[in-house]
C-alpha cells in the first residue's frame, strides 16, 4: 500500500508540475494583460475619435442649416416690397389706348401677385389723346420703386419705368 501511495504521489506531483509548466508564465500573463489593456485603450480612443467626428459633422450640419436660413432670410428681404398708398413713386409697366386692354393687363399683374396694381387715365379728352397706364403700386421712396422694378424685370422679363404720382392722375377702378 505504501508503494501504491508512493506511485500515486509521484504521479500527482508529476501531473501538477506538468500542468504548472504548461500554463502561461508570469511574464506571459503580464504581456497578455498589457495586450488586453492596450486593446481597451485602442477601443476607447476609437470611440472618442468617432464621437469627435460625429460632433464635427453635426456642427457642420448646423452651420450649413444656419447659412441656408440666413440666405433664405436675405432672399426674402431682397424680395420684400413695401407699398405706401401715400407714396410719391410708382412703377409703370405699360400704357394702352384701350381701357379694356389695360384692364386685361391689370388682371394679369394681379394674378402674378401685384395686388397693389392700378390703372391711371392720362391725357386730353378733348383731343382724344387718352392713355391708360398700368402701374404696380405706390412707394414711399424711389429706391423701393427701383427694387420692385428690378424684380419685375427679373421675374417677368418686363421692362418698367419709375414715375412720380401726380395729384392730377385719375385712378380707374375696375368694374
Amino acid at each position: 500500500m505504501k508503494r501504491t501511495f508512493l506511485i500515486f504521489t509521484i504521479a500527482a506531483l508529476t501531473s501538477l508540475t506538468f500542468l504548472t509548466q504548461c500554463g502561461p508564465s508570469e511574464q506571459e500573463k503580464r504581456e497578455m494583460e498589457q495586450a488586453r489593456q492596450d486593446s481597451i485603450e485602442a477601443a476607447q480612443a476609437d470611440s472618442i475619435a468617432q464621437a469627435e467626428r460625429q460632433a464635427k459633422m453635426e456642427r457642420q450640419q448646423e452651420l450649413e442649416r444656419q447659412r441656408k436660413e440666413e440666405q433664405e432670410r436675405k432672399e426674402r428681404e431682397a424680395r420684400r416690397i413695401e407699398y405706401d398708398e401715400n407714396g410719391n413713386f410708382t412703377v409703370q409697366t405699360e400704357a394702352w389706348r384701350s381701357l379694356d386692354q389695360a384692364q386685361k393687363k391689370l388682371t394679369v399683374w394681379k394674378e402674378r401677385g401685384a395686388e397693389q396694381a392700378f390703372i391711371v387715365k392720362h391725357g386730353n379728352e378733348a383731343t382724344g389723346d387718352i392713355w391708360f397706364r398700368v402701374r404696380l403700386g405706390k412707394y414711399a421712396t424711389q429706391q423701393m420703386a427701383e427694387k420692385h422694378a428690378k424684380l419685375v424685370m427679373t421675374d417677368f422679363n418686363t421692362k418698367t419705368w419709375i414715375t412720380t404720382v401726380k395729384e392730377s392722375d385719375k385712378v380707374i377702378t375696375p368694374e
